[in-house]
This record gives C-alpha cells, sequence and structure tokens, in this order.
C-alpha cells in the first residue's frame, strides 16, 4: 500500500510536492510540541534563534520528505533537474584513480546525490536502517539502483565500504549522525559538544582516499536541486581525531550557507546509544 501511494505522489510534479510538504510541515511543527522544541533548542544552541528560521527549517524538512517518492520513481526527471558548476571536483577525483569517500550531511535534498553519482561511477552508500520494518525494503529497494549500492550502518557495511574504496570507487557517507557509545568521538558543533562519526576520516585514512563534501540545495518553486561539490584538503596527519575534527567544522561551514535546510529536528547533540546516561 505504501509503495502505491508513493508512485501515486511521484506523479504530482515536483513544486506542487514540495508545497505540499512545506503545509505539512508547518502544521506539525505547530501542533507538535515536542518537534518544535527540539528544533528551537538544535538551533538556538548553533545561533539560529529567529522564529522565522524556526518555522522555515520545519517547512523544508517536509518538502524533503514529500519530493523523496519523486526522486524514487522519477529518477530520470530529477536528474534532470539537478545542476552543479563543480562537476571537475568529480573528474579530478577520477584522473587520480583513488577511492572517493562523498561526505553528505543532512542538508537540503541528500537523496538526490548518490543518484547523480551514479552517473559517473558506482557508488557504495551507508544508510541506517529505519526502525519500521515495513518501511525497510522500500528504502533499500529504491536506493538500490544502477550503480548505487546500499549498505546497512554495521561491520558488514563498513567491510563493504572498505572494499568498495579498494576498487578505487565512490563510497557515500552522512557523517552527522550520532555514532553508538564507543564508536566516535566529541566535537564541538557550533561551540556545544557533540558525538561524531570517526568512521569517515577512518577510511580516508586507512585508504589514502579523497575525501569531498557534497550537498544540494533545494531550490525554489520545483527548479530542482543544485549540487555543490567541494574538495576536502586532508590535514597533515594520521591522527582520526584530528581529521574527524577537521570535517566537522566544514560541515557547520556548509550549514551555515543554507541553514533552513539542515535537518535540525534530528537531535545531533544527543548522547550516543548505549551510554549509561542516555
Amino acid at each position: 500500500m505504501l509503495i502505491i501511494l508513493c508512485k501515486i505522489l511521484a506523479i504530482l510534479p515536483l513544486n506542487i510536492l514540495q508545497n505540499i510538504g512545506r503545509i505539512i510541515g508547518k502544521t506539525v511543527y505547530l501542533c507538535s510540541k515536542k518537534y518544535r522544541d527540539n528544533i528551537q533548542s538544535n538551533m538556538i544552541k548553533a545561533g539560529f534563534n529567529n522564529q522565522e528560521l524556526f518555522r522555515k527549517t520545519a517547512e523544508e524538512s517536509g518538502a524533503m520528505i514529500l519530493e523523496t517518492p519523486k526522486i524514487w520513481f522519477k529518477n530520470k526527471y530529477c536528474l534532470s533537474k539537478t545542476y552543479t558548476s563543480q562537476i571537475n571536483v568529480i573528474k579530478q577525483a577520477l584522473s587520480e584513480q583513488k577511492g572517493t569517500i562523498f561526505i553528505t550531511p543532512h542538508i537540503g535534498c541528500f537523496e538526490i546525490i548518490a543518484r547523480h553519482l551514479a552517473c559517473y561511477y558506482p557508488i557504495t552508500i551507508m544508510f541506517k536502517p529505519p526502525k519500521k520494518k515495513y518501511l525497510e525494503s522500500l528504502i533499500t529497494n529504491n536506493r538500490n539502483i544502477y550503480n548505487i549500492k546500499a549498505v546497512p550502518a554495521n561491520i558488514s557495511g563498513v567491510r563493504q565500504l572498505n572494499k568498495a574504496l579498494r576498487r578505487k570507487e565512490f563510497i557515500g557517507i552522512l557523517p552527522d549522525q550520532v555514532p553508538n557509545q564507543g564508536k566516535g568521538t566529541i566535537v564541538k558543533f557550533f561551540g556545544h559538544e557533540a558525538h561524531a562519526m570517526t568512521l569517515p576520516a577512518k577510511l580516508a585514512l586507512q585508504n589514502d582516499s579523497i575525501l569531498i563534501l557534497a550537498f544540494a540545495e533545494r531550490l525554489s518553486k520545483g527548479r530542482g536541486w543544485q549540487i555543490y561539490y567541494e574538495r576536502i584538503i586532508k590535514p597533515d596527519t594520521n591522527d582520526v581525531d584530528i581529521l574527524t575534527n577537521h570535517i566537522n567544522t566544514i560541515i557547520e561551514k556548509t550549514i551555515c550557507k543554507i541553514p533552513t535546510q539542515y535537518l535540525w529536528s534530528y537531535d545531533r547533540y544527543k548522547k550516543p546509544s548505549g551510554s549509561i546516561n542516555n
């Protein structure tokens, strides 16, 4: 039933889907105190203390959810609505014949990035399986498409990422999820302590891989997405924590470019699962 609903939604024009999503996002923000408090608390900690920004963030989160079926089921159309002026960053990475790690924070439309990259080279992406089992097959099936392989966020998935890097392929990681206890390090996220995953840094150092930040800005009026690629210059160190902090700083600067398109409803400051005080 859910698949049928998503396919029906995918028929609608992109601007209508996104606008419906914005209405839903704003409604949830106004009606759910927990959701509203999460957005406000996280944004205020990061220095974004503005009621209009709070509401706009909720609206863009709704747009992100409603545009997803379009991306899943109308792949060719959505790719025709992607734009970038940094394609040279991808071509340069390919010319160096090294594995490349694409760091993709929860900014804008992160679903479209792997599909755009898959037009150039095979990519393995890591994702956290949803808690609701009925969603797992829907998400997995729509992420495992031509030149894209989705792997779970566990030991098996990490092994497959390593193998892809050794084959000199692309991999994609969402770096701003709170890791499980003992699998990350503490960084300063907008001046406050937050737990950050060390996996991107470890993989980059172990495989001498290229690091590229990628994010897709949602354009107004259903015009599509502007994708940005930025080569991350690694510090001259083999220290995982130093590189993790460096990546985190770049993510902060990126969020500041389009703060309302960051997923502030996710508690970036929460304690890792498995910790004593969690």
